[in-house]
């Protein structure tokens, strides 16, 4: 049976205007673009995830709640009016339905103090050349298959010019560092993702 809430769900979320605010926001250097369009990176870290994905949004709000599809452990997600954005699932929900769906148990609206001491690490961070060319060349190599992949090309270029891509001065063994970190991250993800089979491979209703 076709999941009944499907039709509420929102596989591309994100409009032209707050994706364009996704470039100019620093995220360790790079536009936050390069993490919140990318589903491979968000799935784990929604304190994080969720507190930047506000700056990009404006007038939404960061909220803190537990969830039945977690059994009952914490979450957070984002909220703008009736709609709901979850960057651990990169989707965008009717409000009612995320309530239902999730089983939200208790939500709170987290303050700007809050949401700036889970994120400002992260802004403040100004990155290093190997990890932009890590970073990069991992999006390259899946553009194909990222639903945000034309966007993600035109942020890249944008990017590589204003950093002097071509020119920049590379350890070879600190990006090869780098890389590792990268694939660890993603095999953490792996792992939670498998570790919570509910959330990720739900039955349809």
């Amino acid at each position: 049976m076709a999941d009944k809430y499907e039709f509420l769900v929102d596989y591309a979320p994100y409009d032209k205007s707050t994706i364009d605010a996704m470039y100019n926001i620093r995220f360790c250097g790079m536009p936050v673009s390069f993490l919140l369009l990318d589903r491979r990176k968000t799935v784990t870290y929604c304190h994080m995830c969720a507190c930047l994905i506000t700056l990009a949004i404006p007038n939404s709000k960061v909220i803190q709640g537990n969830l039945t599809v977690l059994d009952g452990d914490e979450h957070l997600w984002v909220e703008l009016d009736d709609t709901v954005y979850d960057t651990s699932d990169t989707l965008m929900w009717d409000k009612d339905c995320y309530y239902k769906r999730e089983g939200v148990l208790s939500s709170k609206v987290l303050g700007n103090e809050e949401v700036h001491e889970n994120i400002d690490i992260y802004l403040n961070n100004r990155g290093y050349n190997e990890s932009f060319v890590c970073w990069i060349e991992d999006l390259e190599n899946n553009l194909d298959n990222n639903i945000y992949g034309k966007v993600l090309r035109e942020h890249i270029d944008r990017f590589k010019e204003e950093i002097g891509y071509d020119s920049l001065e590379i350890n070879q063994e600190e990006l090869e560092t780098t890389r590792k970190s990268l694939q660890d991250l993603y095999d953490e993800i792996s792992g939670f993702k498998t570790n919570n089979p509910v959330m990720y491979k739900r039955k349809d209703d």
